[in-house]
């Protein structure tokens, strides 16, 4: 054990001596020399997953595959703390520890760690995620407020998915499913090799689905918007890697979107919406005597329609970031970093075509990671956000039309993480952590002012307060490398002030749905995990997420936590292989839930609609033809029909209806090159 120690830990300084030479980690190689997924997310530094000072999980490219997952969402299920609901055949919300619920934006997703969420409403569309299955390397999940390392948004968790690197890794795939809801998909992603130095990955989708059980909708339809498909997803990735010299390199990604899917939106009531989308980040590395020097820049731009006229929006989003990530001694690691982010949108969602609000945001942070002994590290940082907002025009719709003031403001926030790392053996570890996150309101939430019909209408709130996290959490993990064995238990307490939540006014028209901070809430709760592999033909794992929410002076009408968030969720998953077979199943346990959706008329404008418990148990089976390549036939939620998420009726407006998901099938051809 003493020889095996030295040398993971030479190991370890080697692969951050090669970081900061600017080349990209090689998670690979890395994972290879430690036996487990080595990231780059709790830090900025790489490290041992089991040494994160944060909890956090990681889903390898062969929990990916095995799972039989079609999309993140589903993968994202069988994973302790994580909240999945799917409004839709496609479409669905995550969060992390609770507090879900539709256009979910409590929670930051990036791509090699760049945003792919969307500015307008905060919220992640996972079905148009810029990125395909196959040519994702691992999925890493950090849990509790994570924004004083990745931004405002990381309130509750970050879910930042790796991609095979092109310079490191020669992937080629094509992969093609067909199934039930006249469910079709085609992907694929190919690495050229230019030279030893240049290498491009360019990846693309074409996704489609009829649906099951599907809502009524208006009979009015905006004009590129087809009421027949339920899912209709195309993309395309570049994915370009370069190295100048020895001490620098570029980096240049661009993806490239569009389609439509069913959605609900956060007061319940069901749109088809329309998407188009490019991204684009440029960031370059460099070694210097001062550490290694990482700049980006980012360029979005999100195009949002619907089939109602007044809910049509178009986000612009630029973001520069520069850091500088260097050792001090053998003990400590610092990271010093500035950002700069501006966000704009317009639209008719704001009133009319020319009317746009935006804001620019200034943010520094820092941390300092010290090693204080071999068995103790403590990590700690701190960032500062200053926000400047601003509106051209005045709104003339809403609770704050004519208030043009109101929208001229400027908002201060600190977020900070601290946490310990004790090794008790090289088996077990104990982590304690006190973290402050933050979710600075959307655009749509501070600047919202459609009139969508003659007795509804859509506001936002500028005077809106910052949601506030504050969690105090302790964690074990006894990790065994002879057995592959893990468990891990997570105890925590969370407390969310200043609630951004949803209500109903009655003025200026009969339902005015408006954004608030309605109150606060504070959340008990803990996660068990374990999991265990057999002989390399048999893996397996369960785990348990307990949550008690206690909502304080919550006062919107729609929004409550305590009737939402599952008290209890299990996931049972496992899989082995027999010769060429492969047998996968995974079961997810959901506890009654209770929501507050609309009623039909303003007279009874707010129902009650109690979801019962309810299972989602899929299977897959996978014949691999050789080792190149595999087919499989999966099924998806074989219990019962189910709805996992409140459905208002709205039947006044024509947005009636339910939305059962239930049973499907797919058959998957998979071909690597």
């Amino acid at each position: 054990m003493k020889y095996y120690k030295l040398f993971a830990t030479t190991a370890l300084i080697s692969a951050f001596a090669s970081t900061a030479t600017a080349q990209s980690v090689n998670y690979g190689m890395l994972e290879d020399i430690f036996g487990e997924p080595v990231t780059t997310s709790a830090t900025g530094k790489p490290q041992r997953a089991s040494e994160a000072p944060v909890a956090m999980e990681i889903l390898t490219q062969e929990d990916i595959r095995r799972s039989g997952a079609k999309d993140i969402p589903q993968l994202l299920r069988h994973v302790a703390g994580v909240n999945v609901i799917r409004t839709f055949n496609g479409n669905a919300d995550v969060n992390i520890r609770g507090y879900n619920q539709p256009y979910s934006n409590r929670l930051l997703v990036l791509v090699n760690g760049r945003q792919v969420l969307s500015d307008f409403f905060g919220t992640t569309y996972w079905s148009f995620l810029p990125v395909q299955m196959e040519e994702i390397r691992q999925v890493e999940i950090v849990k509790g407020p994570n924004s004083s390392l990745f931004g405002f948004n990381a309130e509750s968790g970050v879910v930042n998915i790796i991609t095979y690197n092109p310079l490191d890794d020669d992937i080629a795939s094509v992969n093609v499913g067909m199934g039930t809801q006249e469910y079709q998909k085609a992907s694929g992603v190919k690495t050229f090799q230019i030279s030893d130095k240049i290498a491009i990955r360019a990846g693309g989708r074409f996704e489609t689905l009829d649906g099951f059980n599907r809502n009524s909708y208006p009979s009015t339809v905006e004009p590129g918007i087809d009421s027949a498909d339920a899912l209709l997803s195309r993309n395309i990735n570049i994915d370009v890697q370069a190295k100048i010299d020895n001490k620098s390199e570029v980096r240049v990604e661009s993806s490239f979107g569009n389609g439509q899917s069913d959605v609900q939106t956060p007061f319940y009531f069901n749109l088809t919406q329309r998407q188009k989308f490019q991204n684009h980040q440029v960031a370059y590395k460099l070694q210097s005597d001062y550490g290694l020097w990482d700049a980006s820049i980012m360029k979005s731009v999100h195009d949002w329609r619907s089939n109602i006229t007044a809910f049509a929006a178009e986000t612009d989003t630029t973001v520069a970031k520069l850091q500088n990530l260097f050792k001090v001694g053998s003990d400590h690691t610092f990271r010093l970093g500035g950002e700069y982010r501006y966000n704009s949108i317009t639209g008719d969602f704001l009133g009319d075509g020319n009317n746009k609000f935006d804001y620019d945001l200034y943010a520094l942070s820092s941390m300092w990671d010290w090693q204080v002994n071999d068995s103790l590290s403590w990590t700690s940082s701190v960032r500062y956000d200053y926000v400047k907002m601003g509106r051209d025009e005045v709104p003339v719709f809403g609770s704050f039309a004519g208030q043009s003031a109101l929208f001229n403001r400027d908002i201060e926030e600190i977020s900070y993480n601290s946490g310990l790392l004790y090794k008790l053996t090289d088996e077990d570890k104990l982590r304690f952590s006190v973290a402050r996150g933050l979710h600075i309101p959307s655009l749509s939430e501070f600047s919202g002012s459609a009139l969508v019909s003659a007795n509804s209408g859509f506001t936002g709130d500028p005077t809106l307060q910052t949601e506030r996290n504050l969690t105090v959490e302790l964690g074990y993990t006894k990790e065994s490398t002879e057995t592959e064995s893990k468990f891990t238990a997570n105890i925590f307490w969370e407390r969310i002030e200043n609630v951004i939540g949803g209500k109903i006014l009655n003025t200026p028209v009969t339902y005015n749905f408006q954004f608030d901070n309605v109150g606060d809430s504070e959340t008990t709760g803990i996660e068990l995990a374990y999991e265990d592999k057999y002989n390399d033909w048999l893996d397996w794992g369960v785990n348990y997420t307990g949550l008690a929410v206690k909502d304080e002076g919550i006062a919107g009408l729609l929004t409550q936590y305590e009737g939402t968030t599952p008290k209890h969720q299990v996931s049972l998953f496992g899989g082995f292989n027999v010769g060429k077979w492969e047998f996968n199943s995974d079961a997810n346990y959901i506890s009654e839930v209770q929501y507050r959706a609309i009623g039909s008329s303003a007279a009874d404008n707010v129902i009650s609609d109690v979801l019962e418990q309810y299972v989602v148990l899929n299977m897959r089976v996978g014949y691999n033809v050789d080792e190149n390549t595999n087919i499989s036939f999966a099924g998806y939620n074989l219990v019962d029909q189910h709805r996992e998420v409140g459905q208002g009726s709205l039947g006044a407006l024509g947005y009636g209806g339910g939305n059962n998901l239930g049973k499907s099938f797919i058959l998957n051809y998979n071909r690597k090159f």
